[in-house]
């Protein structure tokens, strides 16, 4: 009997057709092709960098033990634990791909001695550059790159006096007595090395995971901060098919993600293991029966303790845009598929193509007629990346103002990725295509209020000044977009509006022989009270007519409310 990895049966236990392993084999050349796989010199970079990172942490750790008394026989004996998790612990990272890094260090190193000790020593070594210490955010981190290698380093603070050598990320009790923060940094791990002990073959897992990521950065659907789903999330989506379809090649997996995805009856939850809670530690597991998590519209559990959603950013209209998107992979690989058990052997040429039609780029800025903008300038470059993770926190709240109960007839899709101005290296505009239905409350002034206050609490929260920067929300048509966020060289089309064509009243010929009024070449008797009523029925009608016309304009695009000015954050 075959070994169950998830929390029900596998679906198939098949071993990989002919045709699977084909498909298969040049699944891996397409990503090859695209630079998905490291190479060897850059991997023994990376090593070094986490190597020359252990040795700065461990000097911090027992420089700041100085700082706040202890002796200097127990300093020496002071330690930190680093830990990674992610893309690169998953084996799925590329050459351009970060390294999500995490310190766990014993309760008497704080959070300021993380950026401020840390932080001040690690701007001071030479091969580090693009230094951001984010403060503001649920989870310490400090990004940077070192020796070009880009590093996420979040902060964990555990609740002991000194980490043991034997110490065990994965132990449950390492949660006890640690504030919000550590147990999000904790979770990054731990998560990561529960997936892989749940999947029954990592080779196949990394494969599909690694087209999975391109797939979605490629169709604009990466990225949690927006709504869309994270690298952790989609680990998670590969994963449960791998469990369900246990022995099959990477192309039958491929196939089998938008097959299963774009039929799943949300909101069911995705998880790779059965839920747990763990006696004498109180923290808070996602459960569907608790009201908090009800609005919840398409979960995806993380399988270590405490499970949380992976996904709780996900609203109506990311929702909608996955739909459709897993749709689209499921037609494109079902094709391929088809053609396969048709044709005895089907040229590499056409399989790659069908590959490549599935990573085809997302043609967000000639989809939608209209758009909402957010600008980002700030007065310092080197504040940018900052600022940007602040307003790309947010942007999530603009969108949720935009659904019912607060709008009604407008559907908003975020674009994940912002758009630099290559004239101006202090700035950064994020777009969200808008659709107007006809009828309904098409206000955005609400949603935009709403976001840009939230913006300025997190400002005065972060500690900065409200003029070191500026955000502006506004709206805008297609054809108004700037060239630079186009890949190629189409355009929007402008649409020609439609000219009204004026009614062109008819003159009455009068009977030269007695002067009656006539309508055509045919004379004809009209009585005057037959003339009132024909009048009185043509006014009536040019009152409906000139009422419609009042209504608005045929077309969605036209029919769009536009703003006389943009708003702006009080920092303007």
């Amino acid at each position: 009997m075959a070994r169950r990895y998830g929390p029900t049966d596998p679906v198939s236990t098949d071993k990989p057709s002919e045709d699977d392993l084909v498909l298969s084999k040049i699944l891996d050349s397409v990503l090859r092709e695209r630079n998905s796989y490291e190479p060897e010199e850059r991997s023994r970079q990376r090593e070094e960098v986490l190597g020359r990172l252990s040795e700065i942490i461990q000097e911090w750790v027992r420089d700041s033990s100085l700082e706040v008394g202890l002796s200097e026989e127990i300093a020496r004996e002071q330690d930190a634990k680093i830990f990674t998790s992610g893309s690169y612990k998953l084996g799925v990272h590329s050459a351009s791909s970060d390294i999500d890094t995490i310190v766990v260090v014993p309760r008497h190193i704080t959070r300021d001695h993380f950026f401020d000790g840390l932080g001040e020593r690690l701007a001071q070594v030479e091969e580090i550059e693009h230094l951001v210490p984010v403060r503001g955010a649920m989870v310490p981190v400090i990004k940077f790159e070192f020796d070009t290698v880009e590093i996420d380093l979040l902060f964990a603070r555990v609740s002991v006096s000194t980490i043991p050598e034997e110490f065990d990320i994965n132990d449950n009790k390492v949660l006890s007595n640690v504030d919000k923060g550590s147990q999000r940094s904790l979770c990054g791990p731990r998560d990561t090395m529960k997936l892989l002990e749940v999947v029954p073959h990592q080779q196949t897992f990394c494969t599909v995971l690694r087209m999975i990521k391109i797939w979605a950065k490629e169709r604009a659907v990466y990225s949690n901060k927006f709504g869309y789903p994270g690298g952790i999330a989609l680990a998670i989506l590969v994963a449960r098919i791998c469990q369900l379809w246990q022995n099959a090649a990477p192309s039958k997996v491929l196939m089998m993600f938008f097959v299963l995805y774009s039929k799943w009856e949300w909101p069911k939850p995705i998880e790779l293991v059965v839920t747990e809670k763990v006696s004498g530690l109180d923290l808070e597991v996602w459960d569907r029966r608790l009201p908090k998590y009800r609005r919840d519209l398409a979960p995806v559990l993380t399988p270590a303790y405490p499970a949380f959603n992976s996904t709780y950013n996900v609203n109506k209209s990311t929702l909608a845009v996955l739909k459709k998107e897993w749709e689209r992979g499921r037609a494109i690989m079902g094709k391929l598929y088809a053609k396969m058990e048709e044709k005895t052997e089907l040229p590499e040429q056409e399989i790659k193509a069908a590959y490549q039609q599935l990573l085809e780029p997302s043609d967000f800025f000639l989809d939608f007629g209209h758009y909402l903008f957010v600008n980002l300038e700030v007065k310092s470059e080197d504040n940018l990346e900052q600022f940007k993770g602040m307003v790309e926190s947010r942007v999530r709240h603009l969108v949720s103002g935009l659904e019912p109960p607060y709008c009604y007839g407008i559907k908003c899709t975020p674009y994940p990725f912002g758009q630099k101005d290559p004239k101006n290296p202090k700035s950064i505009t994020f777009y969200l295509g808008l659709e107007f239905e006809k009828k309904g409350n098409h206000n955005l002034f609400a949603a935009k209020a709403y976001f840009l206050e939230e913006i300025r609490k997190s400002t005065l929260k972060s500690g900065h000044a409200e003029d070191d920067f500026s955000c502006t929300v506004g709206h805008i048509k297609a054809t108004e977009l700037p060239d630079h966020v186009f890949r190629d060289e189409r355009r929007p089309k402008k649409k020609k509006k439609k000219k009204k064509k004026k009614k062109k009243k008819k003159k009455k010929k009068r009977n030269r022989e007695n002067g009656t009024p006539r309508e055509n070449s045919t004379a004809s008797a009209v009585s005057p009270s037959t003339s009132k009523k024909r009048q009185k029925v043509s006014e009536e009608t040019d009152e409906k007519e000139s009422g419609a016309a009042a209504d608005g304009p045929e077309t969605k695009e036209s029919g769009a409310p536009r703003e006389a000015a943009d708003d702006k954050t009080p920092a303007e």
